[in-house]
């Protein structure tokens, strides 16, 4: 049976989503000794991927249901929101909060890769102060 899923509407393009990452795996070093995020940290076999909502969990509970070396990078909903994505809450065992980004349409696997990618230099321009393709 086909599952619907709809947007979470409690959830404003705002509010701040928490995503774990390996820095091994999700990270990749610059000339400068820095790493900064890619697109493997928001891709998922399903083509979904988990979050959490900021605002209603800890860091630390989100970190203490994963793995030892990982971190947490931070999202916009309304990033998500503009690549074509909808936010399905989905509470885990971890917490409630939990949520997943689902393609509001079909989206190809190139498609899926370069949203990834896009949301990750989101993520890191704003971890560097300034806008993504922009200097400032």
């Amino acid at each position: 049976m086909h599952q619907t899923h709809h947007d979470a509407e409690d959830i404003q393009d705002d509010d701040l989503l928490l995503r774990r990452i390996t820095p091994a795996q999700h990270t990749a070093p610059q000339p400068d000794g820095t790493r900064i995020l890619t697109g493997f940290a928001f891709r998922e076999r399903t083509h979904e991927f988990s979050m959490y909502v900021a605002k209603e969990v800890t860091h630390e509970k989100v970190l203490s249901c994963g793995f030892p070396t990982q971190e947490i990078v931070e999202v916009r909903a309304g990033d998500v929101r503009k690549l074509g994505y909808m936010i399905v809450r989905d509470p885990d065992d971890c917490d409630n909060s939990h949520v997943f980004a689902k393609a509001s349409i079909r989206k190809s696997k190139g498609q899926i890769e370069k949203d990834c990618k896009a949301l990750a230099e989101l993520v890191n321009a704003r971890n560097a102060g300034r806008h993504p393709n922009t200097s400032q």
